[in-house]
């Protein structure tokens, strides 16, 4: 079957070498907010659906050349693009607030793989990446990503990518405070964290994030 087929050598240089990242430290204050939204209470996941054969091969090639690398859940969009879970577990000696990353990835017939987003398996700390609620509806994959920070913080981010032009159609980023309920958004936030453009390593959505992302230009200085 050729419809999620992509040139194996291609992809297997890009992906050789690159494992699994230990999620950044964020400090938090740097944004600036606007004023009081409140989020969506509910969130749903897409149950995955079975590749054929031959598209499971190419989503095997993912983990080409990679430690501790699996493939998870495969769903398909509307327009038959596919969005494959790769997990990337920590090794052996990790340190306990380190997570097994999670790589979303958009599988096109012809094209090269692009990165739609990356988060963990769980949180394990305060201030450390955490698990989104992902599905993909019709041809949009959808995101809802809570952090639960440090003294009773929060944050939530939703976001919805155009699977076929690779484009983000809408976003936005809360901050809040927990209690034994969950998170409760009370500010969104005016500054977000630019694009990736999908290669290895930067995600087109950007899930955790720390001040580095909001204030690039600082960190150039």
């Amino acid at each position: 079957m050729e419809r999620f087929a992509c040139p194996l050598a291609l992809l297997g240089a890009l992906l050789m070498g690159t494992g699994c990242q230990r999620a950044s430290a964020k400090t938090d204050g740097s944004s600036t907010a606007s004023s009081v939204a409140k989020a969506p209470a509910e969130t749903r996941t897409a149950a995955p659906s079975a590749p054929a054969p031959a598209a499971s091969g190419e989503a095997t090639s993912l983990c080409q050349g990679r430690p501790r690398c699996e493939i998870g859940s495969w769903r398909t969009s509307k327009s038959g693009v596919g969005v494959v879970e790769v997990l990337l577990r920590v090794p052996a000696d990790a340190g306990a607030d380190e997570c097994n990353q999670r790589e979303h990835w958009g599988l096109t017939a012809g094209a090269v793989p692009r990165l739609l987003a990356v988060d963990c398996d769980r949180q394990r700390s305060a201030e450390e990446a955490a698990a989104a609620q992902t599905e993909i509806d019709k041809d949009s994959f959808v995101v809802d990503y809570i952090e639960r920070q440090a003294s009773d913080r929060c944050e939530r981010y939703r976001a919805r990518l155009d699977l076929v032009k690779l484009v983000v159609t809408s976003e936005a980023r809360w901050e809040g405070t927990t209690d034994a309920r969950g998170c409760h958004p009370k500010k969104r936030l005016t500054q977000l964290a630019p694009h990736g453009d999908g290669s290895p390593g930067k995600p087109i959505l950007r899930l955790h994030t720390d001040w580095t992302d909001l204030h690039p230009a600082a960190e150039r200085k």
